[in-house]
């Protein structure tokens, strides 16, 4: 579902959006641009006259950005900064991890504190993940399925189960669970539903010889 976020012309007071565990909304911001927030996600939003200001509290977005030259778009998520003036990215967060995707257009990276640096400048297709204690990591991920989640989808191809399980997990609609040390490296391939982890359980369990029973509120893959 989409909603509007209106910011009562350049000088106004923070708004909030965010979504619950398993939902995801999108927002219409008043300068053209969107906000399209996964799971369990939070962000603040702020306009002033020469900047627009969006803060990724939690969780996960896409900004779709409206080009204005004269107002850079700004999103901060931790300690990271990452500026835009017409382009399309990916901000995930997961604690004092930070990545970001450039999906078109032109972002750059950079960290706060007592002297601001730039981590990366982005070309389309890259990625760059950071956190405050390491080196900035730069790839480029598979597109389509860092945002999949837009479309209820989640992709993998050659995935580590335990990541695949952590990534299912995110939803919330129930939680597949994974005891056995022996099975977290198992690739994983396919197009699950964001909504349904007990179809993705029993898609594992068929690919690799595996049983699947439930477990309290979740299902226990085993060998």
């Amino acid at each position: 579902s989409e909603h509007h976020l209106f910011t009562d012309g350049y000088l106004n007071q923070p708004l909030t959006f965010d979504t619950r565990t398993g939902e995801q909304r999108t927002a219409a911001l008043d300068d053209g641009s969107r906000v399209s927030l996964n799971t369990d996600s939070h962000v603040t939003v702020k306009f002033a006259r020469d900047e627009r200001e969006v803060s990724l509290d939690r969780g996960e977005a896409i900004f779709d950005v409206a080009h204005d030259a004269a107002r850079p778009f700004i999103v901060r998520a931790g300690d990271e900064r990452i500026k835009a003036l017409g382009t399309s990215f990916v901000v995930r967060r997961d604690g004092d991890r930070i990545r970001v995707t450039l999906l078109s257009g032109k972002v750059e990276v950079a960290r706060m504190g007592e002297r601001p640096r730039v981590l990366a400048v982005l070309a389309p297709g890259e990625r760059v993940s950071a956190t405050p204690d390491t080196v900035p990591v730069l790839d480029r991920p598979l597109l389509d399925s860092i945002t999949a989640w837009r479309r209820g989808e989640l992709r993998f191809r050659d995935t580590p189960l335990s990541e695949a399980v952590a990534e299912v997990n995110r939803y919330g609609r129930q939680r597949v669970i994974v005891n056995d040390a022996r099975l977290a490296s198992l690739p994983i391939s396919g197009v699950f539903a964001t909504d349904d982890p007990a179809e993705f359980a029993a898609a594992v369990a068929q690919l690799h010889g595996l049983r699947v029973r439930r477990e309290g509120e979740g299902v226990l893959l085993t060998p």
